[in-house]
């Protein structure tokens, strides 16, 4: 028996269940909660553990949200439009043959089939993943070629900009611009360059970059997400 359940909205948002009083509206979701994959659930057990009160199954059952069987089974009515499962995870429940002939009246009455596995797509129910995680891997742009892109300059220091910036950490995981709280390019590149010129290290340099877009301000974060 599945671990999980579903509930759709077009039961639970319904003017019909909202007008039932909460104390109802709760017990039903326990119901869907302990029913088994055919629906079926002992309500006895769970009025006792909930501390609900004989109305409350009363008003479900008035309302055409389960119905009973006797003073020990009921069945969820909605149930399969509420559940989806899938045919290698659906055990059929043990009620089935026991009250066969109450559920044969029930079915004829209802204008969609309650028991058994729901003929639908089991792709219905899953969890969408992402195309990067599915299929093909989004391709990694590196922090050399988005500064090539970016940054218009003839600077003979570019290189050994990106070589200590690009140069990886002990373990070999992270480049050491990744492990910057904040990582602004353009200032960055101008910090460098000034440092060249005032260490005497800029061979004529002037310290003038080109344009790089909106990136002024962004963090190393940003800059990550725009490079992958």
């Amino acid at each position: 028996m599945a671990n999980r359940r579903m509930f759709s909205k077009s039961i639970t948002n319904s003017s019909r269940f909202l007008m039932m009083p909460s104390s109802s509206q709760v017990l039903y979701f326990h119901f869907g909660m302990n029913a088994d994959d055919d629906g079926f659930c002992e309500h006895f057990t769970i009025m006792r553990m909930t501390e609900s009160k004989p109305d409350d199954l009363k008003i479900l059952q008035a309302k055409g949200f389960v119905k009973i069987f006797d003073e020990k089974v009921l069945i969820i009515t909605h149930w399969k439009e509420n559940n989806y499962l899938r045919s290698d995870r659906y055990t059929p429940s043990k009620y089935l043959q026991e009250y066969e002939k109450e559920l044969a009246l029930l079915v004829k009455g209802m204008e969609q089939p309650i028991l058994g596995i729901p003929k639908v797509d089991q792709r219905a129910t899953q969890v969408r993943l992402g195309k990067d995680r599915l299929g093909k891997k989004k391709e990694k742009t590196s922090l050399r070629e988005f500064f090539n892109k970016e940054i218009k300059t003839t600077s003979p220091s570019k290189e050994e900009f990106l070589d200590y910036w690009t140069e990886k950490s002990p373990g070999g995981k992270k480049e050491r611009w990744e492990m910057e709280r904040v990582f602004d390019v353009k200032r960055r590149w101008n910090t460098w360059l000034k440092n060249n010129v005032k260490f005497n290290r800029g061979r004529g340099e002037t310290g003038e970059v080109g344009e790089i877009g909106n990136l002024s301000g962004k963090s190393s974060e940003e800059i990550r997400r725009l490079v992958q």
